[in-house]
């Protein structure tokens, strides 16, 4: 269904991620945590690739495990 199990900011995490011409979405749920980050945005994603919304669920997860 989309899933992965990665490292993410040196976080083991679950992620599911998609990206289209209208919209923008990341899931990631902190496993040892027990908490997660939900970015969705109504825009026009192709604008961000690269970007500072893809890189937003990785500095959350950065600043939680100082």
């Amino acid at each position: 269904m989309g899933w992965e199990s990665r490292t993410l900011a040196a976080v083991p995490v679950v992620r599911h991620k998609r990206t289209n011409a209208n919209s923008y979405a990341d899931m990631v749920l902190d496993k040892e945590g027990g908490w997660g980050i939900v970015v969705l945005a109504n825009l026009d994603s192709l604008n961000f690739n690269g970007g500072r919304l893809q890189g937003s669920t990785a500095g959350v997860l950065r600043r939680e495990h100082r």
